[in-house]
């Protein structure tokens, strides 16, 4: 009797260790959390929202409302025939910003992403928050919550694997470059990273005993996800494809087309009912579709997003974080390599899915913003959690000591470099904030046309909406430019690099009144003038 009372005293034991090294891990997490947030903080940046972030700024301060009935949208047919006229004549792609900017469709603001990013920014706007660098740093909450979601999932999907290996993942997002980039910018990917993650756990859930209501699950989030950026659309392609792999296991539990195919339609109901509950126009004015003829024409127009290949995109990834990707790289490779053999090989297998996936389509978008890859990375970690957890299992108290050491210099030493690099990223004297002082010292801008670079156009909106903007670049004719600065509609100054001010001047010889330098690297890294305009429409009677 007394060997059966200490048999039953093992499961308890295991239990109540297991009970212990979880809450352990959780408080180690919420450390980790402190101390990202004690050594970020000061390197957030402060400067003015510029391109990208002041268009999003823009659409979030329109409101939950605006956003969710996408305000002053252009209807579907009519995007389409701009969009058709752009890609004859690319030369009127200024034309074309002028005339969406002015009938306020907040979907342009979005840059014809869903709303879900725009909510929070909406949200931050209404409990009155307005410094550039809180607006920044408020997505460190979506950052950790994403981690926490790794931390427990782990837990969740991958039982035979010790606590530490969920804590080992968790430490590889929470101070992963990437992410940390996209966690203090405005950007919609730190939400996409979190709605990805959640929609991977629910896929993970479903494969492991094909439960019906996972699968629904699964596709709300992704929902959601898609609602935040089209790319989402790589997670239904992730679920898809792990269920082709485990095809006699799906054919096993629906038997005929008629079971599959009401599944499927039950799920579409979901994923649709889902969409319509956080944006109802993205199905009903087709504002969704908009996003992706966005994206097939970048990538028709532009055959890839930037000039440099993926081998370089790497690189220069690389390159930039050497320390957590001397570690992720090794970790995502053994994952697949020890896919086969591990006890939790169909729940693991929605993660891989998504990396391949992910990887196929940076083959042809070789974006080389960090923050784009943060969805990317958090899968990287959960794999290497997963590697991590194996070789724990297997390895003798030295060799975890290793492993543990491993992880602790990857975090610090990517510490280290990123958040050097947030500091000199603040330190920095951006342009636009030098044409912000400048309009400050030159009042009465607002009542003629200013000519600037047509990077700075969406910051001007966002800070000035008052000042009609027009925005040049290189396509832009110099003639038809120099007509425009000297015409009575145009302000009594404008922004300009060397080359258009030299273009400029050699087109109307002595246009410039006075030229004063603001800053070297101007928008496109040469040097940048305020120019008075001599004989300008202000001054003319």
């Amino acid at each position: 009797m007394g060997s059966g009372d200490r048999a039953g005293c093992r499961p308890q034991k295991r239990y109540t260790k297991l009970t212990f090294g979880k809450t352990a891990c959780l408080a180690t997490a919420l450390c980790l959390f402190a101390a990202v947030a004690l050594v970020y903080a000061p390197v957030i940046s402060d400067h003015p929202f510029a391109y990208d972030e002041a268009d999003y700024m823009w659409a979030g301060k329109q409101g939950l409302w605006a956003n969710y009935s996408d305000e002053h949208g252009i209807s579907f047919v009519e995007f389409v025939r701009k969009g058709l006229e752009l890609s004859h004549d690319a030369g009127k792609r200024q034309s074309l910003s002028e005339y969406i900017r002015s009938t306020g469709d907040i979907e342009f603001y979005r840059h014809y992403h869903g709303p879900m990013y725009a909510y929070w920014l909406a949200l931050l706007q209404h409990a009155g928050v307005r410094q550039e660098n809180v607006f920044r740093g408020a997505s460190l909450t979506i950052h950790f919550a994403t981690a926490i979601l790794i931390l427990f999932g782990m837990w969740a999907l991958f039982p035979s694997l010790p606590p530490v290996a969920g804590l080992t993942a968790c430490a590889l997002y929470v101070f992963d470059r990437a992410a940390m980039t996209a966690a203090t910018a405005v950007t919609q990917h730190v939400l996409f990273a979190f709605f990805s993650i959640a929609s991977l756990v629910a896929c993970s859930m479903f494969l492991r005993r094909l439960e019906a209501r996972w699968f629904y699950a699964a596709l709300a989030l992704i929902a959601w996800a898609i609602c935040t950026v089209e790319t989402s659309v790589l997670l239904l392609g992730a679920l898809g494809l792990a269920m082709l792999v485990e095809h006699r296991r799906v054919r096993e539990k629906w038997p005929t087309i008629g079971a599959f195919g009401g599944l499927l339609l039950r799920g579409a109901g979901v994923f649709l009912l889902a969409v319509l509950i956080v944006w109802p126009l993205g199905l009903l004015k087709l504002g969704a579709a908009k996003g992706y003829l966005m994206l097939i024409y970048f990538a028709l127009s532009r055959k890839t997003y930037t000039t440099q290949g993926p081998l370089a995109l790497w690189r220069a990834i690389f390159q930039s974080s050497p320390w957590e990707f001397s570690l992720l790289i090794p970790g995502v490779i053994a994952s697949f390599a020890l896919w086969r053999r591990f006890a939790q090989r169909r729940e693991l297998l929605p993660w891989l899915a998504f990396i391949a996936l992910f990887l196929l389509v940076l083959l042809k978008m070789t974006v080389p913003y960090q923050y784009y890859y943060a969805p990317l990375t958090a899968a990287f970690a959960v794999a290497t959690g997963v590697t991590f957890g194996i070789l724990w299992n297997r390895c003798p108290p030295a060799a975890r000591a290793v492993l543990a050491l491993a992880v602790v210099v990857s975090a610090i030493g990517t510490t280290l470099v990123t958040r050097e690099a947030f500091r000199d990223a603040k330190a920095a004297r951006p342009s636009n904030a030098a044409v912000l002082r400048a309009l400050g010292e030159n009042p009465g801008v607002e009542h003629g046309q200013l000519y600037v670079p047509y990077q700075m156009v969406p910051m001007l909106h966002y800070y000035h909406p008052e000042i009609r903007t027009v925005g040049y670049d290189f396509d832009f004719p110099v003639p038809r430019l120099a007509d425009g600065v000297l015409s009575r509609d145009a302000a009594p100054i404008m922004f300009c690099e060397a080359s258009f001010c030299d273009a400029l001047e050699r087109t109307v010889p002595g246009f410039a009144a006075q030229k004063t330098l603001l800053d070297r690297p101007g928008p496109n890294g040469q040097p940048f003038y305020l120019v008075q305009i001599r004989n300008s429409g202000a001054y003319k009677n």
